[in-house]
């Protein structure tokens, strides 16, 4: 597995870490108001059958239209009592699990939290219905903002891209949320509060519904700045290295040779794959003395 695969499948484990994290609070609210919703309707269904049937029972045995009102009474005391000693245990019974998913959820938000400390990515996600976004401290840190201040960039994401950037990381987000691809990736420059324009690798993945659509989108934000400016560096120096016209040898510390410019074949006629690997002993004239060698090196 190369160095990017790794950083990849780091960022694919991060984003499910964050959407089972998040989850666990949609099924929180969820199970609580499903569980509000059973109870009402077994309430509805107890109390109508008890009714209809505790009526219908008192006007078959034929008693008196004065026992029977007594008797509705009586049932009705009881069925209150009946009732309140079910809903008592029931919503025990609920709260006692509610109170052990909260502390669960209390749980994995301080394991979530740490694993976060001690990463230099931060954390954002984009509710699409309700246009909300969410950036982490760290993430808001990153793009220069105070620890309090609010980010409000529903609709706005746009207004801090780069110009030169806006229509490539456009296009990842619209081919992710089309389902064109697996994820959404993109390295482009956002405007920071403080210090301009700065370079940031963004991944994220579309929550959908059941019939594809998206409807959240969550992912990860890492500055590359320093990244970015050591590759130009990189860049701008193979060109002068290949520009130049001395011929110039890269060796190891055995004095093997890693690499050599154009410059150096067309003085010496050797191609770079002849003498990569070689050391610069293969150039040795033999017109000159080990003295000499012992010298120049």
């Amino acid at each position: 597995m190369t160095p990017a695969d790794s950083h990849s499948v780091g960022w694919e484990a991060a984003i499910v870490s964050i959407s089972i994290y998040n989850n666990k609070r949609s099924i929180l609210l969820m199970s609580s108001n499903r569980g509000a919703w059973q109870i009402t309707l077994i309430y509805l269904i107890v109390s109508a059958a008890w009714i209809l049937l505790s009526d219908n029972a008192l006007a078959w045995l034929g008693f008196s239209i004065e026992l029977q009102q007594r008797l509705q009474t009586v049932k009705g005391l009881a069925f209150v009592s009946v009732t309140a000693g079910l809903i008592f245990f029931l919503t025990r019974n609920y709260l006692r699990r509610r109170r052990q998913q909260e502390r669960e959820l209390r749980i994995s938000e301080q394991r979530f939290e740490l694993a976060l400390a001690g990463s230099e990515d931060g954390v954002w996600d984009w509710h699409l219905n309700t246009g909300q976004v969410h950036f982490s401290r760290q993430c808001r840190a990153m793009l220069g903002f105070s620890g309090k201040s609010e980010i409000v960039l529903a609709g706005k994401w746009a207004e801090i891209l780069h110009p030169e950037d806006s229509r490539a990381a456009k296009r990842a987000l619209r081919d992710h949320l089309a389902g064109r691809t697996a994820r959404f990736h993109s390295v482009h420059r956002l405007r920071h509060q403080q210090e301009g324009f700065r370079w940031y690798e963004a991944s994220g993945r579309a929550l959908r519904d059941p019939t594809g659509k998206p409807w959240w989108i969550l992912g990860i934000l890492r500055d590359v700045t320093a990244q970015k400016e050591n590759e130009e560096r990189l860049r701008q120096a193979a060109v002068v290295f290949d520009s130049t016209t001395e011929g110039v040898v890269i060796t190891d510390a055995d004095n093997r040779m890693l690499n050599v410019n154009q410059a150096f074949c067309e003085i010496t006629g050797y191609t770079a794959d002849e003498v990569i690997g070689a050391r610069p002993n293969l150039l040795k004239s033999g017109w000159h003395d080990a003295a000499f060698y012992q010298q120049m090196w």
